[in-house]
């Protein structure tokens, strides 16, 4: 069991670095992509992250308001709520791309897929 800092801030920070964080580069999502939660969830697996460890996050903008509203649904009806991102139109409105069901997410993220050693049966 190890802690893990990691900034997903989407810029380098000092101030983070002296506290131990490590920046893995800024992310750039296509939220209109079917897959892109599983794209984002595959670059999670590779930071080092393992069963027990307490995680740190140094996360971008409004992010941190969004994490305490999943965890909050998550602590009151036992399972993550599924996320209807928006998705900038090239007009620049607004529609809505595809759901994430993150319960599923965390799911297949905890029963083996693309853990290592686990074996499914």
């Amino acid at each position: 069991m190890a802690i893990v800092k990691i900034n997903l801030s989407g810029h380098d920070n000092a101030a983070l670095n002296d506290l131990g964080f490590t920046f893995p580069g800024a992310l750039h999502v296509d939220l209109s992509q079917d897959d892109c939660a599983q794209k984002v969830a595959q670059f999670v697996m590779g930071l080092g992250i393992g069963s027990g460890d307490t995680v740190y996050l140094a996360a971008p903008g409004l992010a941190p308001l969004a994490l305490m509203v999943a965890a909050t649904i998550h602590g009151l009806c036992g399972t993550f709520p599924f996320i209807q991102p928006l998705v900038r139109q090239a007009d620049g409105t607004f529609v809505p791309g595809p759901v994430v069901d993150l319960q599923g997410l965390r799911n297949d993220t905890a029963r083996g897929k693309g853990r290592q050693d686990v074996v499914v049966l």
